[in-house]
């Protein structure tokens, strides 16, 4: 989700000050949010729907958004399989407004299709393009107040390129729905590096989405689906202290299993100190950046992987960002629910809802 940081990369373009009065009023209706994957970037047969009960049981806790990754190759894929995966789509997108949610609809490549952006940016940019011709008729008859339209999640193809593309699909969807808030990100991580080198595409009804998830170290330990020093490392605390014992502990540990690699990261990591004054001051940044441009902010990625970080640490990362992201004017969408960086175990069982996690994100037990 995070990787090496862009900076620079958008300086000398020069576009008009956003008006954020529309945009900033839709941001206030999705200030606590979360990330719903298995749905629109899933194919059909495999598709993890979320109940009524459970929906109503996750608003009532006070979440009022979701934001919704859909996968461009499922919407480019043959005309009879496209045409019946989104009017699944429509019909759970229908559901989440029914329950009360602000609704994101978030353009959100798989390895596969960020692979073509990242090898073969052209053919790449015509997929995503395609991928919006096939989205918008959906869009436009769903309400502009409580529907969001982000244009593509942590793009992939080189920096350079992306704000060409970028004001083209801002230029596309205009064409089919003038009322629609926008959503954008920088390339190609969307972290707060990344945004505050950018100005950001000619709309004024937009939203800037930024990603946060530092230190890796913490927020991915014990991550399974790459190999890295991340696969090896668990119980990385937070906060973390140069010398502290858990760090000490934990380095000598991976230096008795020849676990060099992830010596020479918690090294690198522990150099400076990792502590939530640390966090705070990265939401001071951004929000300076915010009110020197005008452009309202969302957080609509930040989360930890459960099965790495002690709990208790864990909650006190999330408590972290989300008050200085709220202290910031943000609004927020944590990533996930009930996968690797959930705080249920099951969608569909509010019962596993974990009171630790939601105190964390939400000021309350569940």
């Amino acid at each position: 989700m995070l990787g090496a940081l862009a900076a620079g990369a958008f300086a000398g373009v020069a576009h008009a000050a956003p008006q954020p009065g529309v945009a900033a009023r839709r941001l206030s209706r999705a200030r606590h949010g979360f990330n719903l994957p298995g749905i629109g970037d899933t194919p059909l047969a495999d598709m993890r729907r979320i109940e009524p009960q459970a929906l109503k049981a996750l608003r009532s806790l006070g979440f009022d958004s979701i934001r919704l990754p859909i996968e461009p190759a499922l919407l480019t894929q043959e005309r009879d399989q496209a045409s019946v995966f989104l009017t699944a789509l429509s019909l759970s997108v229908e559901q989440f407004l029914d329950v009360g949610f602000t609704v994101t609809l978030d353009m959100h490549p798989g390895p596969k299709s960020a692979d073509l952006l990242r090898d073969r940016p052209d053919q790449g940019g015509a997929m995503i393009t395609e991928a919006w011709r096939q989205l918008l008729p959906l869009c436009q008859d769903l309400p502009e107040e409580s529907v969001m339209l982000e244009l593509l999640n942590e793009p992939a193809l080189p920096a350079a390129l992306w704000p060409d593309l970028r004001q083209r699909l801002a230029d596309l969807v205009r064409q089919e729905t003038s009322a629609h808030t926008l959503i954008w990100g920088a390339a190609n991580y969307q972290t707060i590096e990344e945004t505050l080198s950018d100005q950001g595409p000619k709309d004024a009804n937009a939203i800037v989405a930024v990603h946060y998830y530092y230190p890796m170290i913490f927020t991915h330990q014990d991550q399974d689906w790459a190999d890295g020093p991340l696969k090896v490392i668990k119980g990385f605390p937070f906060p973390a202290r140069s010398g502290s014992d858990a760090v000490r502990s934990l380095r000598n540990r991976m230096e008795r299993q020849g676990q060099g690699d992830a010596v020479e990261m918690i090294d690198k990591e522990t150099k400076t100190d990792w502590t939530p004054e640390r966090i705070r001051t990265d939401m001071a940044r951004l929000k300076a950046w915010a009110t020197s441009t005008g452009w309202p902010v969302i957080v609509n990625e930040f989360g930890v992987y459960r099965s790495g970080a002690r709990p208790e640490d864990r909650a006190l990362w999330l408590k972290t960002l989300r008050v200085a992201a709220e202290a910031g004017g943000f609004g927020w969408a944590h990533w996930e629910i009930d996968e690797g960086f959930g705080f249920m175990q099951d969608r569909n069982r509010p019962q596993t809802i974990d009171p630790l996690m939601i105190n964390a994100l939400l000021g309350r037990p569940s």
